[in-house]
């Protein structure tokens, strides 16, 4: 039992070794995840008398990322996310209209203790996103509302974030992660159900007035490739 019990430490210290000594230069990797969205500022505000408050709860995302790492400490990859932020209830109106969030960009990372097991990183992106209110009841004209989508203009986003990676086998790492994603939606135009959204007070085509932002946090795999003999 005892020569059991050695013999066990010493596969198992071995396999940490050759994990932690894992070097991704010239490795890249496949990264499913899932994760929230935390609404924030006017994202998130339910106050009537603002006319940018989206009024938006906590929502769920979902994506994958594809990185390439030039040393084994530096690597950049694409990314695609996918955000389903929900409603507020407020003032006894429960709104059925969901804002469907698709990112698509391009990101750095720079990873910290690069020949460990764990490794702590930072993250820093740019891209555009695309956003949809779907089932959203729209005041077509004073007291007439009807129901359909509302899709704004595509613009950019930044996101900043750090996170972990901890390394399950030579292949195969875990990882979770939080980040800031800022929506540059200031100017955006909207269409309805296809028709422009007009400005009643100027007869002109109606603009967003103000950034949406969100903190979001994720969980996820990463699948290695490659690497350098």
């Amino acid at each position: 039992m005892k020569k059991m019990l050695i013999f066990a430490a010493i596969f198992v210290f071995g396999a940490v070794s050759m994990v932690s000594a894992q070097d991704l230069q010239g490795m890249f990797n496949i990264s499913p995840y899932v994760g929230i969205g935390i609404p924030m500022g006017d994202l998130a505000d339910d106050d009537p008398e603002n006319a940018d408050g989206l009024y938006r709860s906590i929502g769920f995302k979902f994506g994958a990322s594809a990185e390439y790492f030039f040393t084994p400490a530096i690597g950049a990859g694409l990314e695609f996310l996918y955000a389903i932020h929900g409603a507020k209830d407020f003032d006894g109106f429960e709104p059925g209209d969901k804002l469907h969030t698709m990112n698509i960009g391009a990101h750095f990372k720079y990873m910290f203790m690069p020949e460990s097991m764990l490794r702590p990183y930072i993250l820093a992106g740019v891209g555009l996103t695309m956003n949809k209110l779907k089932d959203l009841e729209f005041e077509v004209e004073e007291g007439v509302f009807v129901t359909g989508d509302l899709d704004l203009d595509t613009k950019m986003y930044f996101v900043g974030g750090f996170g972990v990676k901890y390394w399950v086998s030579e292949m195969i790492s875990i990882f979770g992660e939080a980040g800031f994603d800022y929506l540059l939606l200031d100017g955006a135009g909207a269409e309805f159900d296809g028709e422009p959204v007009i400005d009643p007070d100027t007869g002109e085509e109606a603009e967003l007035q103000t950034n949406y932002y969100f903190l979001d946090f994720k969980a996820g795999i990463n699948v290695w490739f490659g690497g350098t003999e």
